[in-house]
This record gives C-alpha cells, structure tokens and sequence, in this order.
C-alpha cells in the first residue's frame, strides 16, 4: 500500500511520508491551498480564498486541533461510484448545415477518449416518434467507454436527420430508460443528457407541447424516486424551416436545465461544434460524477478517513469527518452514510463541487483515527 504525505489540518506538518508529528505552533505555518487557505508563510486562518477563476471553490477548510499523535495513514481501496449517461441526441433538419454531422463527430470524440474510462455511455436519436416508451429503448445501450465506442461509432455514422425532434416524449422516455436503470445497476449514477437546438414539432405528427411541459418532465425525473438528473447542451445553429414550429431555446433551455436539477444549459461552443460537443459531455462528466466511494468489506470505519491535495500538488491535508450531510453546511468535509453497517463515504457538497471541478483529488485512507469537527 502507498503511506501518503497528509497534512491532518493547517496547523499538523509532517515529518515523513505518511506519519504526523505533533501540531506545530510557529505562526506562518499555514499550507497554502488554492481557494481553501492562506499561502504558505501566512498566519494559521489567515488566507484568502480562491476565485473560480483561479480553481478555487470559496470556502476556507476549518482550522482544526491536532492530537499530537503519531500514526501511519495508507490508502484505501474504497471505488469511486461511477456515472452512467444516456444522451438524447436531436436529429432535427432545423440545424444550420454540417452542424449536426459536427456535434455527432464530437459525440464519437467523447465516446473514444480514454479519459472517460469507466463512464457509463448511451445514445438514443430522436425526432418523429411521439410514444415517449419508444425512446426508452436506446440506439445504442448504456455502457463504459472507450469500450462501448465502436457501437457509437456505428451507429452514428449509419444516422440521418430528420423532419422534427419531438423532444417532449424524447426526455419522457429517456428518463424513463435511466430510473430503470438505477433500480439495475444501484451502484452508479444515472443522468439524462439533452443534447439539442431547442425543441421543434411538426404538429401533425405529435400532440402539442410547449416548454412548460419539458419542465415538468425533467422536474417530475428529478424530484420522484429514483431521482434522474436532466443536463441540457445547447446549440446555437438554428435555422427556420417551412412547417415546423422551433421552441423558444433560451428561455426553454434554463427553465428545463433548472428543473433537471443541473440549474443551467452548458453552452456548446458555436465555433467549433466537434470540440465543442466533446467538451461539453466532459464538463457534464465533471458536474455530474457522484462524490460517494463504497467502503470495502469488513473495513473498521472508526480507522478511515479522506486526504485531499490541489491538483499537481504533492502535499495533502485530511479531510474533517462529520455526523452526516446537515453537518456538512458549507464546510469541507466526510461522513458515513449510516452510523450502523455503514456501505458509503460522502463528501460534504463544498468538496464534492471542489473535486467535479478538477481542483483537487481526493483520496480515501485508512489506519488513523480520523480528524473531526
């Protein structure tokens, strides 16, 4: 196992890998640590904090008693949870030509990008069907890239655009698709992607529907049991077409994000939809990675703890356990989600954006009494 340099709080240095000493009392001990304390040389509690220009998430890690205790932490085989995405993928001929073959390239870009090794990834393109059950069975089923990538691959070299996106029963049916999911695979999470111009509906086909109606689709996903989550990728490349009604995007495209529980569209970037498309799937992969690690089997959960450390930093710092969620606030922080036979480690929301963020790793530990607050 790997002894990891942790820093258990701003005032406890380490004197070797993996071990603490007791907690030093020179003032200008403070580790600096973008957006969560002072620059090395400041007084105990006396950084600022970062700005999210700079990576850093706003909130100060508590200052936090040492107990003057040497003891050896090693990391802990406790696995991530992973994040399963089924994208709604728009095939409408309202897109400015060469765009929707540009996003589809991006599509592929992500699928085969060994970066998102362990995401789960599905496809399913919509336009003229209306029975919402009808997209709850995938073009392509959800599973882990690059892996599922030549299917993907596939079968969006074999697509062709359609007349309209009827996105209503789209988002019905995809959502549908993911709860289902949850119930068989509990283990990861499951999120709808919206990738669209905004909704079109050719009105013979479909019965009508407005933005309202998107809204409460994505917000019924999100608030009901099993909770699904809706994100939303907007592109800007729409054109009108004779006989199709085009929804009203960017009001449309907040209000559904919102309701999804993903409070805003991620914006496609207009000047290069293959980067663009590939780029915004990674910031949902970011936003929407569960921050829960499973406990291992017959672990004793009074000897683990969390580590954290800035991204290319090699110095770490512990995490502060606490009780449970409301505990949390707007700290940094852990907990266990159950005081009895416990199966998951948490962290507290503040620390959980930190990491979807990519300004710090986090690592589960154990050996050591933890820190907690």
């Amino acid at each position: 196992m790997i002894c990891l340099p942790i820093l258990a709080s701003c005032g406890r240095v380490v004197s070797k890998v993996g071990e603490y000493s007791a907690p030093s009392t020179t003032p200008g001990s403070g580790v600096s640590f973008a957006g969560h304390s002072g620059g090395a040389g400041a007084s105990a509690g006396s950084g600022s904090t970062g700005s999210a220009a700079d990576g850093g998430s706003n909130m100060p890690i508590m200052m936090l008693p040492s107990t003057g205790s040497s003891c050896t932490f090693t990391a802990l085989a406790a696995s991530r949870h992973p994040l399963d995405m089924y994208v709604m993928m728009d095939s409408n001929i309202t897109l400015q030509a060469g765009v929707w073959e540009a996003s589809a390239m991006g599509v592929r870009g992500f699928a085969n990008d060994p970066r998102g090794a362990n995401i789960g990834f599905g496809l399913r393109y919509y336009g003229t069907e209306c029975d919402s059950a009808s997209y709850a069975v995938p073009s392509v089923p959800v599973g882990p890239i690059p892996q599922n990538a030549p299917a993907i691959d596939m079968s969006v070299l074999g697509q062709h655009t359609l007349r309209a996106s009827e996105t209503l029963p789209a988002l019905q049916g995809g959502i549908a698709y993911q709860k289902a999911r949850v119930n068989a695979h509990p283990e990861a999470k499951q999120v709808v992607v919206l990738l669209t111009d905004g909704f079109a509906q050719d009105l013979n086909l479909c019965p009508p529907y407005q933005t309202v109606d998107l809204a409460a689709a994505a917000q019924q996903g999100f608030r009901s049991a099993p909770s699904v989550e809706t994100y939303v990728l907007e592109l800007r490349a729409t054109l009108p077409v004779v006989g199709v009604t085009i929804g009203d995007p960017l009001g449309g495209f907040d209000t559904i994000a919102s309701a999804g529980g993903t409070m805003a569209p991620i914006v496609v970037n207009p000047n290069d939809f293959i980067n663009g498309t590939a780029d915004s799937l990674r910031q949902v992969t970011r936003l929407a990675q569960p921050c829960d690690y499973s406990v291992p089997a017959m672990t004793d959960t009074t000897r683990i703890g969390m580590a954290f450390a800035a991204v290319g930093s090699t110095q770490s710092m512990q995490l502060p356990r606490v009780t449970n969620d409301t505990a949390c606030g707007t700290m940094d922080g852990w907990y266990l989600d159950a005081t009895v036979s416990p199966e998951l480690m948490k962290l507290c929301t503040t620390t959980c954006n930190a990491l979807r963020m990519a300004t710090l790793t986090v690592t589960p530990i154990t050996g050591c009494k933890p820190l907690t607050r």
